[in-house]
């Protein structure tokens, strides 16, 4: 496969594994390309997943795993296949709102790594006139902006955004093909560098009557999230679990 690695549950655990021990039930959906599911069905399983809808990425001597927009090619629990006259972003986020439906009086963990917004740059659904790398990076932006919106709302429906903490975030900055503006000012993509443009990230937490409005500065990445959901989920990680992260759940909460 192209771009994947290994990762190896047997020496490492997940997020999803620690907030199973707290109770909670546990989907993903969107990117997984760090295992090769033809080698490992229940890779996901292992990852401490109860469900799952995984683009695969690009797999090997396999052409129709490349599609991750239209005719997406999908990993579940049944296994992996084409979804002609899809649209993937589509198929994840509905997976997301029937698990939630189904599960919305238990706790729940759901991880999406959206397979938006990423090249190959494409004219997402509604925009079919968009043409050329930076009109459509910009309508796919606005389809992200969709998808996030049909999750929260389906949280309001099935009645719990007073108890759910949602996280927005991203792991890298544009590539440098793109520039976007920021306070007026032009900021050409960085994504790989370790200059500001490639480093910060939008990182927007919601949940009306726990998370207080405003902005801080305090100073996060990714290696703190596990330590903080499992002290949102009241699980002590103990000795057993090595980890290079410290939790924020205090500045979530408005305590710190």
């Amino acid at each position: 496969m192209w771009g994947v690695g290994y990762f190896d549950w047997t020496q490492y655990t997940t997020f999803a594994r620690v907030m199973k021990r707290a109770g909670y039930v546990t989907a993903a959906a969107g990117k997984w390309q760090i295992n090769d599911f033809r080698i490992e069905p229940q890779a996901m399983k292992k990852q401490g997943f109860d469900d799952w809808c995984m683009w695969t990425g690009f797999e090997a001597g396999n052409p129709p795993s490349g599609k991750r927009y239209y005719d997406p090619y999908l990993n579940t629990p049944s296994g992996s296949k084409s979804y002609k006259g899809k649209f993937g972003p589509d198929v994840c986020a509905d997976f997301l709102i029937r698990f939630m439906n189904h599960n919305k009086d238990k706790p729940m963990l759901l991880y999406y790594p959206m397979i938006l917004t990423h090249f190959p740059a494409v004219a997402p659904p509604g925009e079919p006139d968009a043409r050329g790398s930076q009109d459509r990076y910009s309508a796919m932006v606005r389809y992200t902006d969709k998808i996030v919106g049909r999750l929260v709302k389906a949280i309001d429906v099935a009645g719990i955004r007073d108890r759910t903490i949602v996280i927005f975030t991203t792991d890298n900055g544009s590539p440098s093909g793109l520039t976007g503006v920021r306070n007026g000012v032009k900021v050409r993509g960085a994504k790989g560098k370790t200059t500001e443009p490639g480093l910060c990230e939008p990182f927007i937490v919601n949940c009306p009557g726990r998370v207080p409005q405003g902005e801080t500065n305090a100073l996060t990445a990714f290696v703190d999230l596990l330590p903080t959901f499992a002290e949102l989920a009241g699980v002590e990680l103990g000795d057993a679990i090595e980890v290079d992260g410290k939790s924020i759940a205090g500045v979530l909460l408005g305590r710190d």
